[in-house]
């Protein structure tokens, strides 16, 4: 795939625009910041903007996942060990503490560190580093704390600064925006001619809840490239996820499932209304 610039991948809708703006106040200063959202509403692409508006963009941004490593070898991966630290430990190893040393270390899903790491965290913060912390989680973590799950001494730490991605689903007007530059960037990514949307299978697309966020959209754009490349994308060839979302009528009424490019009627009111993206 091919590496580019991602922070349109957010949106533009009024409410995104409230966060980068937040965001790039956020990133001329040194603050810890929380980053929060339901999976999948681009958390990791809003810690990269924060990094690449600051003064330690010189430096690359270390990311750890805390949700897909067991917790030995996240310890490990953050802190370091030293010979005879751990099994089998025969060097040195510096963690993305010190790997991160006057850049951004970015910690995906935080609220998945247990109770040792969560100590250790909070060790290294107190006792100063010349590293900015940018964590996001999924959960909320102030709600696990009367279960012993996050200390809450390191969760003030940590939200120095709260930005909140909201779903996709509050921004509806988002998703066309969206859908048009994931389907451009991943027929470039194919080297495929772009594919295009029937106004009724957007409507549907702009009518779907989307419950992975962006990610899920940007999957169902890479399906739709590979698959339908430079032809017209019918309602009936959308995703069966999409089609069969339970819900209320939409308002465009029965139409919207039953049309398809076949349909000599959709074709031609296809070619007088033909979307474009850029």
């Amino acid at each position: 795939m091919v590496n580019r610039p991602s922070y349109s991948m957010l949106g533009q809708s009024g409410a995104i625009a409230e966060v980068l703006n937040e965001a790039r106040f956020v990133s001329a200063t040194d603050f810890n910041v929380l980053l929060t959202g339901e999976s999948g509403v681009g958390k990791g692409v809003l810690a990269q903007f924060i990094h690449e508006n600051s003064p330690r963009r010189q430096r690359k941004m270390l990311t750890r996942k805390c949700a897909t490593v067991v917790q030995s070898r996240l310890e490990t991966d953050l802190f370091g060990h030293v010979p005879g630290g751990i099994t089998d430990a025969h060097t040195d190893r510096a963690g993305l503490f010190g790997r991160a040393d006057g850049s951004t270390l970015f910690l995906d899903e935080v609220g998945e560190l247990g109770r040792r790491l969560q100590t250790r965290l909070l060790g290294v913060i107190e006792n100063g580093h010349n590293v900015r912390l940018i964590s996001s989680t999924s959960r909320d973590l102030l709600e696990r704390t009367p279960e012993q799950a996050f200390c809450v001494d390191l969760y003030y730490r940590l939200n120095v600064v709260h930005l909140q991605i909201p779903p996709l689903r509050a921004r509806p007007e988002d998703i066309s925006f969206l859908m048009g530059n994931c389907l451009k960037a991943r027929s470039e990514d194919f080297r495929l001619p772009l594919c295009e949307l029937h106004p009724f299978a957007l409507a549907k697309l702009e009518h779907y809840r989307w419950p992975g966020n962006i990610r899920e959209l940007s999957d169902v754009a890479e399906h739709l490239a590979l698959v339908h490349a430079g032809r017209v994308v019918a309602v009936d060839q959308l995703p069966q996820t999409i089609l069969e979302q339970r819900g209320p009528a939409q308002p465009i009424g029965d139409a919207l499932d039953r049309t398809s490019v076949t349909d000599p009627v959709a074709t031609a009111c296809y070619e007088n209304s033909r979307l474009g993206f850029s």
